[in-house]
């Protein structure tokens, strides 16, 4: 909406319903995202760091109506960038066993019922 009609978008003509799904869905799963890390065991810097950054986001919102798109990979780009730097390259499952042709049969041996 906003490269279509640059003048609509900076005088409020254009449809709001775009921005406030986004502005409530992408939150929102970063915060389901950070729950499910919760969940799942993995260390608690990494929830903390999204669910505290979307949280920051979140009031930055509040506080000044709007924020940019990228505030909210900000978050998502900490976790990935401690993930690679935590990583153990020894204990990698795919090191430690590549994948193979036979692995990606189906069950019972058969290739996708090709053959």
């Amino acid at each position: 909406m906003r490269i279509a009609d640059p003048a609509g978008f900076a005088s409020g003509a254009n449809p709001m319903w775009n921005f406030v799904a986004y502005t409530v869905a992408m939150p929102a799963g970063l915060l389901l995202l950070a729950a499910a890390f919760h969940h799942a065991g993995l260390p608690i810097w990494m929830v903390l760091v999204l669910a505290g950054g979307t949280l920051l986001t979140i009031l930055a919102l509040v506080l000044f109506r709007d924020v940019p798109p990228f505030a909210h990979y900000i978050w998502l780009l900490a976790v990935g960038i401690g993930l690679l730097l935590a990583a153990d390259p020894a204990k990698s499952r795919i090191a430690a066993d590549p994948p193979t042709i036979s692995d990606a049969t189906v069950a019972g041996g058969e290739t996708g019922g090709r053959g």
